[in-house]
């Protein structure tokens, strides 16, 4: 890339680079008030912004055997995956290794539930997993690997804990199988099966499953590894029900369910972003009266939810632009796209539909490109991405204390990937 060229870009798309600028700051809270008003938001969220007091079970003492403070990596369902020779998770003994060399005291990972279960509790045996977008590979091949896997699910859970075990890191089990990990399945019938479930019963379905796989790890002596169980992945984000206060109490109940059948075990519901700064959110009060974590993400979008403004690319159902229509994609992917949009369509068939542009994004990028543009745009959004991190934190800290729960953040600060 000649550094003139990059020069004349720069210059030639200041004014949308201003325009994404003014937006984000617009999006971000209205916000002459909203950064600032961020912390004065978050020192005022305390037990009133949760259920009432006689409401809330008590304090929940953090179990003898797990460390105080977790360092959390994401294993995702991409280690379910990756699995073929020369992919990210084909040596799980490796991976620890070098979870622990960088100081990962803990992994999240997808349990596998019903891949490994059928509804009446019997282990499958080996299935078979295809990538997410077969035939897409480039950019996206070290996440969504291209190959197609079988075997039995339940075999490489009970390892990768016996693994846990060896290497004394801990496991938060979750699932995305309601979001986007269904997408694997080669069998349709198991697709459809895992979507027949109406959404009103699924944190109930998701409860059995986790039961099941928690008796399975206990059978093994392997369920001290478990940091906590999330009932599923941002449960607000999710084909759930999507209404804060009727999800809240069919959580409730499902997490009840399990705190009863396993008391020595920390249940809770992820959340992608139940915060003051959302727009909608009613309060804290609408949170689950019976979490054991407070366990939420925190995103800032800021520069690269620029970047896809600028480009089309964002999140939903749009046609992202003609390249010769939009200056920055153009330049981003290098003139011409690798795959074309129809053709990646035909590739992403069973793919969430929301997540198609910024994958066929992904997926043509340059990515020396992509760097240099986040490289010197990152400056413009660092305070305002900062500020919402820091009023986020505050604020679930706030919370957790006034429910008396231990407060994670096992995802966040820009966006995918």
């Amino acid at each position: 890339m000649g550094e003139s060229k990059t020069g004349d870009f720069r210059h030639e798309n200041k004014d949308a680079g201003d325009l994404a600028r003014r937006k984000f700051l617009k999006d971000m809270g209205r916000t002459a008030l909203g950064v600032a008003a961020a912390a004065e938001i978050a020192n005022t969220a305390t037990a009133s912004d949760a259920a009432s007091p006689e409401a809330i079970p008590a304090a929940v003492t953090i179990p003898e055997h797990l460390p105080p403070r977790l360092t959390i990596a994401q294993f995702l369902w991409t280690w379910l995956i990756d699995i073929t020779p020369g992919g990210a998770y084909d040596d799980l003994d490796r991976v620890f290794t070098d979870c622990d060399e960088r100081h990962h005291n803990c992994i999240r990972a997808d349990a596998g539930l019903n891949w490994a279960f059928d509804q009446q509790g019997r282990p499958r045996g080996a299935i078979e997993l295809l990538p997410w977008a077969p035939g897409v590979g480039g950019n996206l091949r070290d996440v969504y690997p291209d190959k197609p896997v079988k075997y039995d699910v339940l075999e490489r859970v009970l390892k990768m804990f016996e693994l846990a075990k060896k290497h004394n890191i801990y496991v938060t089990l979750t699932s995305w199988e309601y979001q986007d990990s269904t997408t694997h399945l080669a069998d349709p019938k198991l697709r459809e099966d895992i979507f027949s479930t109406p959404p009103a019963e699924r944190f109930e379905r998701l409860a059995n499953m986790h039961d099941r796989m928690i008796q399975e790890l206990k059978k093994h002596g392997l369920e001290k590894q478990i940091a906590f169980v999330e009932i599923h992945n941002e449960v607000d984000f999710s084909d759930l029900p999507a209404d804060w206060l009727t999800a809240k109490p069919l959580i409730e109940k499902a997490l009840a369910r399990l705190q009863k059948a396993h008391p020595d075990i920390l249940f809770t519901a992820d959340y992608g972003s139940p915060s003051p700064f959302r727009p909608g959110f009613p309060g804290y009060d609408a949170l689950p009266v019976n979490l054991q974590v407070a366990d939420q993400h925190i995103y800032t979008l800021g520069v690269q939810k620029a970047l896809h403004d600028l480009t089309g690319t964002w999140l939903g159902d749009q046609v992202p632009p003609d390249p010769k229509d939009n200056p920055l994609l153009a330049w981003m992917i290098g003139g011409k796209p690798r795959l074309s949009w129809e053709e990646f369509g035909r590739h992403a068939a069973r793919v969430r539909r929301s997540w198609w542009p910024i994958d066929w994004f992904f997926a043509n990028i340059d990515v020396d490109r992509y760097d240099y543009w986040m490289f010197e745009h990152f400056g413009e959004y660092a305070a305002e991405m900062t500020a919402l991190v820091a009023g986020n934190m505050r604020a679930w800290g706030n919370f957790s204390r006034s429910r008396g729960i231990p407060a994670v953040v096992d995802e966040g600060y820009i966006f995918w990937p």
